[in-house]
């Protein structure tokens, strides 16, 4: 409707069109149901609030897709609360001066609406949290060099609904010493697997896996340069990269360890920093049941963003 100069010079509840974008800003969607339209309004609100949740299940493709779907999600999101936003500032400026409020334009129910949007928007992220995934950031260099200090991932905590944990799965359990703490390792030998190592290399049911150096690596703990060399080393059908320092002993309990039979319904854990790992060499096979989820995407590096992405 034209902004003209109505007959009445009641302009008390006119349409201010920074508040508008104000409203747009705190919850896309509040600053059209301010003017009036607030089908449209409802609409933004509901919309925007499905776009989380979409990027959530996006993630939880094992990486495939999830990076762009990652960052195309947000951006929609920044999108549209800016074409709100400027919607809702042109939406004001079209409003007559002598605007009468509606029943529903009351704080209270712009409070009802911000309350309801965040209120629904907490709790399924909240839930997926819970029950779907989770985003860690891991502080350790238990799994250099494929995981990093800082790196952050995300947990698939449905990836064992309907599939089997497999060799070579980056995992997520609760440490058996501390139930409050999260551990993330890699699984190396299923129910029925022997395990045992001899200076360093691993062997699985009486054999040992197949190594091809990779090169030399470093890293800093927060306290000290690391050196030492990375194996490409490959378990069953997986391959994976893990590292061993360059000065180590060969008398060391971690490099030299079993044979061990992992029961039924457990598996082995072990880090790809294998000297400097607290896992199923110290703790046991852990159950299969304990397995919380599986990391599936790398979605923060700490360091390289070449590494953004599905983990190997």
């Amino acid at each position: 409707m034209e902004n003209t100069t109505p007959e009445t010079n009641d302009f008390r509840f006119r349409r201010r069109p920074w508040t508008a974008v104000a409203l747009s800003l705190l919850l896309p969607g509040m600053g059209h149901v301010y003017c009036g339209d607030i089908y449209s309004g409802i609409s933004v609100i509901m919309i925007i609030m499905l776009f989380p949740l979409l990027w959530m299940v996006g993630t939880l493709q094992e990486g495939r897709v999830v990076g762009p779907f990652a960052f195309l999600m947000w951006g929609i999101v920044l999108l549209a609360t800016l074409v709100a936003a400027i919607n809702a500032w042109f939406l004001a400026r079209r409003t007559r001066l002598d605007y009468r409020p509606k029943e529903y334009n009351r704080w209270e129910f712009y409070l009802f609406l911000l309350v309801i949007s965040v209120g629904g928007t907490l709790w399924y992220t909240i839930y997926f949290r819970d029950k779907v995934m989770e985003a860690y950031r891991v502080p350790s260099d238990t799994m250099f060099p494929s995981i990093v200090i800082g790196d952050r991932l995300i947990a698939n905590k449905l990836a064992y609904q309907h599939a089997q944990p497999a060799i070579g799965d980056i995992v997520l359990f609760t440490n058996p010493a501390n139930r409050r703490q999260s551990y993330i390792k890699r699984i190396v030998a299923l129910p029925g697997d022997t395990v045992e190592m001899r200076q360093g290399k691993l062997r699985i049911n009486d054999r040992p896996l197949e190594t091809q150096a990779a090169g030399p690596l470093e890293y800093s703990d927060g306290k000290q340069t690391v050196r030492g060399q990375s194996w490409l080393e490959t378990n069953g059908d997986r391959t994976y990269t893990i590292f061993l320092p360059e000065s180590i002993s060969t008398e060391d309990e971690k490099l030299n360890f079993g044979p061990v039979r992992v029961p039924p319904y457990f598996c082995f854990v072990m880090g790809d920093n294998r000297l400097h790992s607290t896992d199923s060499r110290q703790f046991g096979p852990i159950p299969l049941v304990g397995l919380r989820g599986r990391f599936s995407c790398l979605y923060f590096p700490a360091s390289d963003w070449s590494r953004f992405g599905p983990l190997r």
